[in-house]
């Protein structure tokens, strides 16, 4: 932005009321710009939330809710994802132990758990037995051989930093 001023008074506070504009307009396309990360990452997020159990490979992207937190001042303009199971997916109970789903799907369970041996989740004592039960919050009992980890959140960063220049040339109208 280019802002040409000559030197009286009134020349001087139209180029502060420019400045403050384009800084409100910046602020404005930077929010943007975040919200838009954020989108791309929920969208991948909810395609790879995948459990497997009783049989099936369940998709929990429609039990799962998503918001972003948007903050944004002078300095810096941020972008939270706050990911929240519904009731009956939020706590798994194993064992005496409490599961998130979310976290199983990160990085697996029982025989499919990485990062670790099975069974090594805290008083779980048949994880490496296929097959294996957990109750839900309700009590039912369900069966499971474990759980492949289907990366949601690694794969949402991923496609994020992919996405970073495309939505930041198509918001700022530029090349970045």
């Amino acid at each position: 932005m280019k802002i040409n001023a000559g030197l009286n008074t009134q020349d001087i506070n139209d180029a502060i009321n420019r400045i403050k504009w384009y800084k409100s307009f910046l602020q404005w396309k930077l929010e943007q710009f975040v919200s838009e990360l954020a989108e791309i990452g929920i969208e991948v997020i909810q395609d790879n939330i995948k459990v497997e159990y009783d049989g099936e490979v369940r998709n929990f992207g429609d039990a799962v809710t998503f918001q972003k937190d948007i903050k944004g001042d002078d300095e810096a303009v941020t972008c939270v994802l706050i990911a929240e199971g519904h009731p009956y997916l939020k706590e798994w109970l194993t064992g005496s132990a409490k599961v998130n789903p979310l976290l199983m799907a990160e990085f697996g369970s029982g025989a499919w758990a990485i990062g670790a041996a099975q069974g090594t989740f805290p008083n779980q004592k048949h994880a490496n037995h296929p097959p294996w039960f957990w109750r839900d919050m309700q009590g039912r009992a369900h069966m499971s051989y474990g759980n492949e980890p289907s990366r949601p959140m690694l794969k949402a960063k991923e496609e994020m930093e992919q996405q970073i220049r495309e939505v930041a040339n198509r918001i700022f109208g530029v090349n970045a």
